[in-house]
């Protein structure tokens, strides 16, 4: 006879085993079991049958009625113990229908003697002033091989309508291939040096968040993020206990999350030094390979295939299966295999580099003998065909192991649907989805850095500018649901579904890599202000390692952490050790301050020691100790340093050098001061004049939002209107008072404070501002 407790923890077993999928952007049906795991009883009661029904039967609002939050609470019981568990189901509204206005003329470059496959997309401008993608049926044959060099017209229709399509290609002769000579201006210092000689100095919130962060990743079990792979492998699980949310073994993204822990061990160790991070990399690598080796004896398996699941989901995406019967079999893989390869980058484990190799083999033993159209219509299923930036990946790999094949092979992974737009610099990202397509222009960034082809960062180039300019809120994230929208519609769309994290993550991956090759300061002032307004303050305070899926920007929002091995729970277990990743670069004998963290950088590779000093009250005061180890040791040679001025500096900056005044001389948006090691260190101390400045959204230019220098400051209020501040045309500071040396302003009985210093509190980032 069980006893209550344990009846209890039957429930509570079947609650955590439960595996609904992706609940933050609902299109289809739910799969509402009856029946846990250990045998308790599941019934459903749904706030709102007219769209989801007990059944999970989805009934999406039509389009214009806006997305609806539901709530799903399931009553399980067992015996005469029963529990109640609720589930917030965002349900998407329907796509609205498209009546077009223009087709744009498109153009592409191809190579002569290169089969080329027509687009299957063409780029339309709707009647109500969206620009988006659209199918196009070819009065010809798709499939191309030019023989000889010139430009070549063709035409269609966009599909299911008259409206003509018209396509101009150019073909290149060999000698004249798109090829460009543009280098690396500039290289991150923490992409050359050892592990533990970059170390945040303690004080700084991007120290706490670290901190917070790295004790969540010391106590996981280990064991428990090989289950599944155990499991699919045939091998003993060793008394783990499953994953849950995502990863639990119903789960069809299983996996993943293990591929961004072992990025975020070897990201930790990196950071740090500490030898226990990569003692725990070192253990799932090594278990990973015999994983690895046991797929290898199973029959029906080709060699180097490791997943936490069989290679069923790749067949059923071959055959245009779609979601929720397979959920991006290609995006779990690339989890996988960047965890391996940031292992061996960051903690030199030559296993793991074996095991992505042989994860890589078997990736392009599959998918070239593929054709380019079964790709193509493989990648473009929503959700199903999400690869991540699986290309990035292989380019990594081609880097490390020389094979050439790899580099191939991320080419089959080119969506022309992403493309083709950005190939002809129009903007066609409104219903797309953000953070599916992001980690694909990364990758093929990436390829740039082996192959030198200039319309791969043409694109990279111009897709920053675009999202940056025109589809970013003022804390830098981007999206709704999941999706951008229209140009500059930014005050139409706050709501509790913005700013997905892992959207952040990966544009502060791609902003870092274009600022190599054109070190801009804007591209630094975006890295600055999605660092300090969304992705520290989108990690839970309480230690539990959970960050926030989306950044609710609707008035009266509240940060909510779901515990359910998401996607942004992945990339937020490697963002805080990647504070220092774009601080410090250098390049034609100039060293560049991008950000201002308290840190320590022993530099052996240059031959310096940096120490920077600062504090979270005073963004304003920076203090710079810049030394030689040696004079035999400085290589290369730094003659000047260049600190970036931030956009936030609100007039003329003032600038020491050894405790002596000098003029601050300006280039390009950085303050430049040259550098003399007679006295063995150089101190430098600058002061860039801060006050309180605002942003504004585009399509409702009343709501605002106040910064004071590079922090986002939100109103601490559960009202869920915008509250309203009467400006008219007093200056800001005599309507936000400061609370003495804290980071409080104090209006109209409200107190804003840094977004990154919320917690609990509900608040508001954008009010309305009355002229």
């Amino acid at each position: 006879m069980m006893t209550t407790t344990e009846k209890q923890n039957v429930i509570e077993e079947d609650i955590h085993a439960i595996y609904l999928g992706n609940l933050n952007t609902v299109e289809f049906n739910l799969d509402l079991p009856t029946k846990g795991k250990n045998g308790s009883v599941i019934t459903w009661e749904s706030s709102h049958e007219g769209i989801l029904q007990p059944d999970g039967t989805v009934r999406r609002p039509a389009y214009g009625m806006g997305n609806r939050k539901i709530e799903l609470t399931a009553t399980f019981t067992y015996g005469e113990v029963c529990k109640t568990q609720v589930y917030d189901i965002t349900v998407l509204e329907e796509v609205k229908k498209d009546t077009i206005q223009k087709v744009y003329p498109l153009k592409v470059k191809v190579n002569k003697g290169k089969e080329y496959m027509l687009p299957a997309y063409t780029v339309v401008d709707t009647e109500d002033g969206d620009t988006i993608v659209k199918e196009v049926q070819w009065d010809e044959n798709r499939m191309h091989l030019f023989e000889y060099g010139g430009t070549y017209f063709f035409s269609g229709k966009v599909k299911d309508t008259k409206e003509a399509v018209t396509l101009e290609v150019q073909v290149l002769e060999e000698s004249k291939a798109d090829i460009c000579n543009k280098e690396k201006k500039a290289i991150s210092i923490s992409d050359t040096e050892d592990a533990g000689n970059l170390i945040l100095l303690e004080g700084s919130p991007y120290y706490e968040a670290q901190q917070n962060m790295h004790a969540y990743l010391k106590k996981q079990d280990l064991d428990q993020f090989l289950y599944s792979f155990r499991e699919a492998a045939v091998l003993p699980v060793r008394q783990a206990k499953p994953m849950r949310g995502w990863d639990s073994p119903e789960g069809l993204l299983r996996g993943h999350t293990t591929g961004h822990f072992l990025t975020a061990l070897a990201l930790a160790y990196h950071s740090t030094g500490e030898e226990c991070f990569k003692e725990k990399a070192d253990y799932l690598v090594e278990e990973l390979q015999k994983c690895q080796e046991a797929f290898g004896r199973l029959e029906g398996y080709q060699k180097g295939f490791l997943s936490a699941y069989s290679q069923e989901q790749f067949d059923l995406l071959e055959q245009y299966v779609t979601y929720p019967k397979i959920w991006a079999p290609y995006y779990t893989m690339h989890k996988i295999l960047a965890g391996l390869i940031d292992s061996y980058r960051f903690t030199r484990n030559e296993t793991a580099l074996k095991v992505a190799e042989g994860l890589g083999d078997w990736i392009t033993a599959r998918l070239k003998k593929l054709h380019p159209e079964q790709l193509e219509k493989m990648w473009s299923i929503y959700i199903a065909g999400e690869f991540g930036g699986i290309n990035e990946s292989l380019i990594w790999l081609y880097e490390y192991t020389g094979k050439t094949e790899y580099i191939e092979t991320a080419r089959l992974f080119d969506n022309e649907k992403l493309l083709l737009p950005l190939e002809n610099h129009i903007d066609a990202l409104s219903g797309i989805h953000a953070n599916q397509h992001i980690p694909q222009i990364i990758g093929m960034l990436k390829r740039f850095d082996a192959t030198k082809e200039a319309p791969d960062y043409e694109r990279a180039a111009f897709f920053w500018d675009v999202v940056t300019r025109f589809h970013s809120y003022s804390i830098g994230g981007v999206g709704e649901a999941e999706m951008f929208h229209a140009r500059n519609r930014i005050g139409g769309l706050l709501t509790d579904s913005t700013a997905e994290s892992c959207a952040s993550y990966n544009m502060l991956k791609l902003t870092k890599m274009l600022y190599e090759y054109e070190p801009r300061a804007d591209y630094m002032d975006y890295y600055e202000r999605t660092v300090l307004n969304h992705i520290v303050p989108g990690l839970d305070k309480k230690k539990t390692g959970e960050s926030t899926y989306f950044f609710p920007l609707k008035a009266g929002a509240k940060r909510e952490f779901l515990f359910e091995n998401s996607c942004c729970h992945g990339t937020g277990m490697e963002s805080h050790s990647k504070y220092l990743d774009s601080a410090y670069f250098y390049g034609d004998e100039t060293l560049y301050i991008n950000q201002f963290i308290p840190s320590k950088i022993l530099w052996e590779k240059g031959g310096y020691e940096i120490v920077q000093y600062g504090e979270s009250n005073h963004p304003e005061m920076i203090v710079l100790e810049i030394s030689r180890l040696s004079k035999e040791s400085a290589r290369p040679i730094i003659k000047r340093v260049k600190l970036r001025k931030p956009d936030w500096c609100q007039g003329e900056v003032k600038l020491k050098v050894n405790q002596e005044i000098q003029v601050a001389e300006e280039q390009e948006g950085y303050i430049v001061a040259d550098l003399c090691f007679e006295q063995g260190t150089v101190g430098l101390e600058l002061e860039y004049p801060c006050g309180l400045h605002i942003r504004t959204t585009p399509d409702v230019p009343e709501l605002t939002t106040l910064f004071y220098g590079p922090y986002v400051l939100a109103a601490v209020t559960d009202e869920l209107e915008h509250i309203h501040v009467k400006k008219g045309d007093k200056p800001l500071e005599t309507l936000w008072k400061r609370d003495g040396e804290e980071l409080v302003f104090h209006c109209q009985g409200y107190s804003f404070i840094p977004l990154y210093q919320i917690d609990e509190q509900s608040y508001q980032v954008y009010f309305v501002m009355e002229y």
